[in-house]
């Protein structure tokens, strides 16, 4: 039986629907799971092997009494509770912060012991956040984006059937937050002007755009397809805003635009494109592939997408099960480095934007690509990674 203790502890910006904690309850709640394979309770010292979850965000630190309360049932070396665990859910992103590493040294102050820790990452790779964030701890993988996302579209009844759509747009592109790796996107998509073939949404920050423009160093791949100046126009940075960001909209895809647009560019973050790859020539890749809501609703919809730059984001998504579209188009990706990855997305954008929308419409509705998207939602309703979740967790007294 997996005992989990029913209160919600999270940092200030964590949520409990966008928590484990919050999705393994709903996934017991909704499946009927008895209290023999799953129970939530409130009562510690009855229980032997409870699982205490602690919900952090990459900013904000968790409060100082659920700490201590933590604290007090972890630490103790008698009692009912001494093999209890804590996992600390970091999957809200792909990376920790100071205030983790802070959480880690009061656990340690506390008297907490190492093997009642678990760590809960988002990152598929776990070696790669051990290696990271020089984590001594037990690592464990949870896709929390996917579970949160399929509850929001079910919740809202989002889920589209597949069927032939007639396009109005070749891409549908909505970008929040100008990442490095967005504003590169902005600029080529602005410099082409494929704007006009877009439903399209660029949100503007301007302390982003003058803290990265000038700090880029990129090799011939990149300059041979588009000079490298251009893509840094000032007149491509101003605000415009076709979504909504308020609330929750963010998630949802307008009916008329999922009806019509032609392939979605979820435009996914990835550090190291954010990062040092722009000031060295080369620099390894990292697999460590951090899917959200952008890749997902794809699935909810019906999309046909592709990805933008992310070396091997094909071949991370085939791992988890999921199909995209790049291979049905003759532009050929080189995932050999990171410059020359995102040169070969741009020649697949020309590619897609060049073909009559007619061309592309029969394209995106032939029966290999409903296929694809059928498999997708199929997938995704299967709800595979809150399963693994649970299966993980059954196994740490083992």
């Amino acid at each position: 039986m997996l005992s989990i203790y029913n209160e919600y502890f999270g940092s200030d910006e964590s949520t409990e629907p966008k928590s484990a904690f919050g999705q393994i309850k709903r996934y017991k709640q909704e499946q009927c799971i008895p209290n023999q394979d799953i129970n939530f309770h409130y009562k510690p010292d009855q229980i032997d092997k409870t699982i205490y979850f602690l919900s952090l965000d990459s900013v904000s630190n968790l409060e100082r009494g659920h700490l201590n309360f933590i604290a007090r049932e972890l630490a103790r070396e008698d009692g009912f509770c001494h093999s209890s665990k804590i996992v600390i859910d970091t999957t809200l992103e792909d990376f920790v912060g100071a205030n983790y590493f802070g959480l880690l040294h009061q656990m340690a102050m506390r008297g907490i012991p190492r093997d009642r820790i678990i760590i809960l990452t988002s990152q598929s790779a776990t070696d790669n956040f051990v290696d990271e964030f020089y984590s001594n701890f037990k690592v464990i993988h949870y896709d929390m984006f996917a579970s949160a996302y399929h509850n929001f579209a079910t919740d809202r009844q989002l889920f589209k059937e597949i069927k032939p759509r007639n396009l109005e747009k070749h891409f549908i592109c909505f970008m929040k937050r100008p990442r490095m790796l967005r504003m590169i996107a902005n600029g080529f998509l602005q410099h082409r002007k494929y704007i006009d073939k877009c439903y399209y949404s660029w949100h503007f920050n301007d302390e982003d755009i003058r803290e990265k423009k000038h700090s880029v160093n990129f090799d011939k791949n990149i300059s041979r397809l588009v000079d490298w100046e251009d893509i840094w126009n000032p007149d491509y940075f101003t605000e415009n805003i076709f979504d909504s960001i308020e609330g929750s909209k963010e998630w949802a895809i307008h009916p008329y635009v999922a009806d019509t647009g032609g392939i979605n560019i979820p435009m996914e973050t990835h550090r190291r494109l954010d990062g040092a790859v722009f000031f060295q020539e080369k620099l390894d890749i990292l697999d460590n592939s951090f899917f959200t809501e952008k890749t997902y609703k794809n699935f909810v919809y019906g999309l046909p997408f592709i990805g933008f730059g992310i070396p091997n984001y094909q071949q991370s998504l085939d791992k988890v099960g999921y199909i995209s579209w790049e291979s049905m188009f003759n532009t050929k990706l080189n995932n050999n480095s990171y410059h020359e990855c995102l040169a070969s997305y741009f020649e697949l954008v020309d590619e897609i934007a060049n073909m009559p929308l007619t061309q592309l419409e029969d394209l995106l509705n032939s029966q290999e690509s409903l296929d694809r998207a059928k498999h997708n939602q199929r997938i995704f309703n299967q709800r595979l990674e809150i399963k693994k979740l649970v299966n993980q967790l059954n196994t740490l007294w083992n």
